[in-house]
């Protein structure tokens, strides 16, 4: 459509300003919530993040937390209880929230 190459840095995104926090947390456990667990896990690592839990990996391996869903999927990152989160990022549209209509 523009006949143009388009690169990442020409590019601003919602998700842009976590490109501030990679150095401080690059290696540190970071949950993102989003509708995407697969999405997460692409954009967290082209970011630069390495060490990346959704909630879809909590539940996958809690799956009392939602006895009725199918957990037929592991999770894309195994889940330990020792490792602490350091930050929660929201990757999700404002109007989703129903709490917010």
């Amino acid at each position: 459509m523009l006949h143009r190459k388009i690169l990442s840095s020409q590019a601003i995104m919602a998700s842009s300003p976590m490109r501030e926090l990679v150095d401080q947390y690059a290696h540190q456990r970071i949950m993102f919530v989003a509708d995407s667990p697969a999405f997460v896990h692409k954009i967290a690592k082209h970011y630069g993040f390495h060490n990346v839990v959704t909630v879809e990996d909590y539940v996958a391996s809690h799956h009392v937390l939602y006895p009725a869903r199918k957990h037929s999927e592991a999770p894309q990152k195994s889940w330990h209880e020792e490792e602490p989160i350091k930050a929660v990022f929201l990757l999700e549209t404002p109007g989703r929230f129903t709490f917010l209509n």
